[in-house]
């Protein structure tokens, strides 16, 4: 802050003064109007004007600069930000505003960054003024290269705000889970995950987590511990932010094994994959029941046009740890069905039974007709006469 000592009318002393002891002798800097005009003292003596306001910081800090305080008018010119500092998800959308007054009335206003030299911005930029004296710089569709200072200034007929005082430091960043921990246990793997971001320090951050979809209604801070069983799966989010997560995680040690298409066909393409976070570098085998020998090995496994011979109870190995069992169901169409008869040697008044076959998957419905007649008999497996 600074505190005004007021000597002569219109001559005053201004010290730079913090609760905070810096150690060493720091030097200062200061502000006039936005732009830089001294170093080295706390303290300047000089004479200001009715329009003036003045900010300082310590150097090597400059980012945590004082608000501007006006000397003699409290309409003076001065830009104040809402935020130092905002960090938010890679796609998601930002407000970036301040407030300012002028001593004079205001001939044009904008906001500026390295960053709008991009092209590709076009679109995704507005500045939105829905009350005097309060600017919002709106960036939609974030991106990792939109992070940069953003400043606003704005000019009268006499007098342009200058931009040497920090403006809004703006970090978009692409969130990732973490497994920092992990526990095996006798059914479950215990594991402390964080949710990691190039935010640094920048504001007061509160996450939400998600855990096989659900969220965790209690859970705000940066770092999760829970039970995991295979198959589950987590990701996180900046609060307010949840529709742009980081990417799942599958925490257990035990691997699981996700099938893609969820639904197969015979001659399809099918994919499993072995997943477990909590050991990344594993190496992976897989294995059908009732198979001695490994099938392959790596983390996926693939039939390019699966057959029904290929139906069956899959899973893979990592290392000492074996995987959920997978059963992967295949359909296939009937093939041509076949009639029995059932005595084969048939005498009049006696009972008879017909019985229709086919291999299908799942298993195929049957229409009984007789030669020469439209209407079916029946709809049934077997035909029984008597």
């Amino acid at each position: 802050t600074s505190l005004i000592q007021n000597l002569y009318p219109t001559w005053f002393k201004l010290t730079c003064h913090s609760s905070c002891q810096p150690s060493n002798n720091p030097s200062y800097i200061w502000y006039k109007n936005g732009l830089k005009i001294q170093e080295d003292t706390s303290f300047i003596e000089q004479y200001f004007d009715e329009a003036d306001s003045i900010s300082c910081a310590v150097k090597g800090h400059e980012k945590f600069s004082s608000p501007s305080v006006c000397v003699l008018n409290q309409i003076c010119n001065r830009v104040i930000y809402t935020e130092r500092s905002v960090c938010v998800s890679k796609g998601s959308s930002v407000n970036i505003s301040c407030t300012y007054n002028s001593y004079h009335e205001v001939t044009s206003k904008f906001w500026f960054s390295p960053v709008f030299t991009d092209s590709q911005n076009t679109g995704r930029v507005q500045v939105l003024e829905t009350e005097r004296g309060r600017s919002t710089l709106r960036i939609t569709d974030l991106r990792e290269t939109d992070s940069a200072q953003y400043q606003f200034t704005f000019t009268t007929r006499s007098f342009k705000w200058g931009s040497s005082l920090p403006g809004t430091t703006l970090t978009v960043t692409a969130l990732q889970v973490q497994v920092i921990r992990v526990t095996l246990l006798q059914s479950s793997t215990e594991a402390e995950l964080k949710c990691h971001s190039s935010c640094g320090s920048a504001g007061r951050l509160h996450y939400v987590w998600f855990k096989n979809g659900q969220k965790n209604k209690t859970q705000q801070t940066s770092t999760y511990t829970d039970h995991f069983y295979p198959g589950d799966n987590v990701y996180c989010a900046f609060r307010g932010h949840e529709d742009y997560p980081s990417p799942s995680v599958y925490p257990s040690i035990r691997p699981s094994v996700l099938v893609s298409p969820s639904e197969i066909v015979e001659g399809s393409s099918v994919t499993l994959t072995c997943r477990t976070d909590a050991n990344p570098a594993a190496k992976y085998t897989w294995y059908k029941r009732n198979q001695s020998l490994p099938l392959s090995s790596g983390d996926i496994y693939h039939f390019t046009s699966i057959s029904s011979e290929d139906r069956g109870i899959y899973y893979c190995k990592s290392e000492d740890h074996y995987s959920v069992d997978v059963f992967v169901d295949v359909q296939y169409p009937p093939n041509l069905p076949s009639v029995s008869v059932s005595p084969s040697e048939i005498v009049e008044g006696s009972s008879v039974t017909l019985t229709c076959s086919s291999d299908a998957n799942p298993a195929a419905n049957y229409t009984w007709y007789k030669e020469n007649e439209e209407s079916p008999k029946a709809s049934r497996t077997d035909l029984h006469h008597h």
